[in-house]
């Protein structure tokens, strides 16, 4: 009843949401670097964050740092709106992903790789920073980062659940349920965006949710299970970071460089290569899963996802994406140090060094 009355919550409201962005003109405008023709509106990510976050009051049960890491999604929720409409400069978007990063991890929020505390809370910091960016940067074909989000938010409910961790299971279904509904509308061809409000909001809480997990495996090796949870969308950064680096490109340019762009030259319609990023999301979440629960064996679940994550990683790297030839790390480092991040008076943000792409993450990028 919780998924399906979120499902339809966030699909109604994504419906009302569209028609208050085309009134107010608060669209992706079509452009020469986009691949849409026409307006699309944004304010899908608004729909998904009032549907999630509605559901968290209405459970007794609810953890002490709810309440913080709450106002702290609603404050990166905030940070995305202002960067759909104005494009913040991204370190600006970084001090106030640190700054709510920093608050959750003083209410106990925290990851514990090292029982030190000071290295703990330095990892946290890095980890949610880190997924809220890669998220956002996931967001750049139709479907792709709700899907992804929704069956990351479903794994993180059939773990939680079987852990009798009822609360962080009830979070996580409406969250799972929300990205339905709004993905309902956002599937190829998209008639309404999430914007960089939507995918830092799914990145910023997936990120925390996955360390709320108490796996029955004890640590370093409960680490697994939010690492095979949110794999996907850092490979995606990972790769695209290192390939921009070795081939002299800013790492905050954008362009079709994902792993989803790599798929469709690969010879993928757009659509069939969102469905295999999702179905691989959810390979990988059934993983984390089996081995949260403690009924599959460590060396099991890491050899089968890391094939996983690998094959990926392979099919995405053998197409060419970049006209110019790959000039090798340090030298890429160097060349990425003296060009301009955006370009000087190059349009929409984008690098010296190369065409002028779209904000980075944005599902408007060029597919």
């Amino acid at each position: 009843m919780l998924f399906v009355g979120t499902l339809l919550a966030a699909f109604l409201l994504s419906i009302a949401l569209r028609r208050l962005a085309l009134a107010t003109g608060f669209v992706d405008r079509a452009g020469p670097v986009k691949v849409h023709s026409h307006d699309v509106p944004y304010l899908g990510g608004v729909a998904i964050a009032v549907t999630a976050l509605a559901v968290w009051p209405f459970r007794p049960d609810v953890p002490g740092h709810v309440i913080v890491v709450a106002i702290a999604a609603i404050a990166i929720l905030t940070v995305g709106l202002l960067d759909d409409l104005w494009n913040l400069n991204p370190f600006v978007r970084l001090a106030a992903e640190c700054g709510a990063a920093v608050a959750v991890v003083a209410a106990n929020v925290r990851a514990e790789p090292f029982g030190n505390a000071s290295l703990d809370v330095a990892v946290t910091i890095v980890w949610i920073v880190g997924i809220t960016n890669a998220l956002n940067l996931l967001d750049n074909m139709d479907g792709l980062a709700a899907g992804v989000a929704g069956v990351a938010a479903a794994g993180v409910f059939t773990l939680a659940a079987i852990l009798g961790q009822e609360w962080l299971a009830t979070a996580s279904l409406g969250l799972a349920g929300a990205c339905c509904g709004f993905l309902i509308h956002n599937w190829r061809p998209a008639s309404i965006y999430m914007g960089d409000a939507g995918s830092l909001f799914l990145g910023f809480v997936l990120s925390i949710a996955v360390l709320d997990l108490r796996p029955d495996v004890t640590p370093p090796r409960s680490l697994l299970v939010p690492a095979l949870l949110l794999a996907l969308p850092v490979l995606d950064t990972a790769l695209v970071s290192c390939a921009r680096i070795r081939h002299g490109r800013s790492v905050l340019s954008g362009g079709t460089d994902h792993v989803s762009h790599r798929l469709v030259k690969l010879g993928l319609a757009p659509g069939v290569a969102v469905g295999l990023l999702v179905a691989v999301e959810a390979g990988l979440a059934a993983l984390a899963v089996a081995y949260g629960a403690d009924a599959v064996p460590f060396w099991l679940v890491a050899g089968l996802g890391g094939l996983l994550i690998v094959a990926v990683a392979v099919a995405a790297s053998h197409p060419q994406v970049y006209e110019e030839e790959a000039v090798g790390f340090v030298p890429g480092i160097r060349a990425v140090r003296v060009s301009r991040p955006y370009g000087g008076a190059a349009p929409n943000g984008a690098a010296s060094n190369g065409p002028a792409p779209a904000p980075v993450g944005s599902q408007s990028s060029p597919r």
